[in-house]
């Protein structure tokens, strides 16, 4: 709710993103927010009589103060015990299955600011690499694809389309959007095709399977061939909620030359992991 209304807030609303561009900005608000969380689960439960344990993935790369900051708010945030476990291995364990553990898996998990992908084994991540960007349209997610996506209405139609519109558009949701139109001082609208999505965004969908041909690569100079035959019998797991743009997993299929399986609902994967990984201890 509070990201639907970024661009609709009068003047004396001012917004705030404790986690910009992936990183933790306010750690204190991080905690607010952490809070926020639990009271809405628990809805009317007192909380000190209810304490749950709390579970959050956290990306590669994750400096140690973010991993502190993160498991500090959790206990201030009233959880008994918070346990931190890699993306990665919250996504490949979320993929259904698919794979035995013993197995290589090569994950990709396409997110909002940053995309990181690794080969992950016996639930631990043996090779793993990241794009993030401080410039949005420098990266290889979410966010990227959002600004790119922006930018070429804006150079090809002449419009100006909220930010909402634009993540309806990029998931395939909508192929028509209303825009402002400076020069005109009128509102229009336009139809855009899948194939126009895919042609402008381009740029970042070339530095994520860059991204792609160098987890293949990472892992089969560190764990040995047996990456590559993983990725030619069970191909590349392409998840998060990054992944939903419509014709990606296509996309990097042909660019990068590897089968690619996509998540059946990209955004849930790491959540299911982490179900799993729970019921299993």
């Amino acid at each position: 709710d509070a990201d639907a209304a970024v661009e609709r807030t009068p003047d004396n609303i001012r917004v705030r993103r404790p986690q910009m561009a992936g990183r933790i900005a306010e750690p204190d608000l991080v905690e607010k927010q952490l809070a926020f969380w639990l009271q809405k689960c628990l809805g009317q439960v007192f909380l000190p009589v209810v304490r749950p344990c709390l579970t959050l993935t956290v990306p590669c790369g994750a400096m140690d103060y973010e991993r502190k900051a993160l498991a500090d708010a959790g206990r201030l945030a009233q959880f008994r015990t918070v346990k931190l476990v890699d993306e990665l291995v919250a996504h490949a364990a979320g993929m259904d299955g698919r794979v035995s553990s013993d197995e290589s898996m090569v994950v990709v998990a396409v997110g909002a600011a940053y995309a990181q992908a690794g080969v992950v084994r016996n639930g631990a991540v043996l090779t793993q690499r990241m794009i993030h960007a401080k410039n949005p349209r420098d990266g290889a997610a979410g966010d990227a694809v959002t600004a790119e996506l922006r930018h070429w209405i804006n150079t090809t139609f002449g419009l100006s389309v909220g930010e909402d519109q634009v993540e309806r558009l990029k998931c395939g949701e909508v192929h028509k959007i209303v825009g402002f139109s400076s020069s005109e001082e009128c509102f229009k609208t336009v139809e855009v095709s899948d194939a126009q999505i895919l042609h402008a965004v381009r740029p970042v969908l070339m530095r994520l399977t860059e991204l792609v041909e160098g987890a293949i690569d990472d892992g089969a100079q560190s764990v040995g061939g047996s990456v590559r035959e993983s990725v030619r019998r069970h191909g590349v797991f392409l998840t998060g909620g990054g992944a939903k743009l419509k014709g990606l997993a296509d996309f990097v299929r042909e660019a990068a030359q590897v089968p690619v399986v996509l998540a059946a609902v990209p955004e849930e994967t790491a959540i299911r992991g982490l179900e799993r990984l729970e019921a299993r201890q």
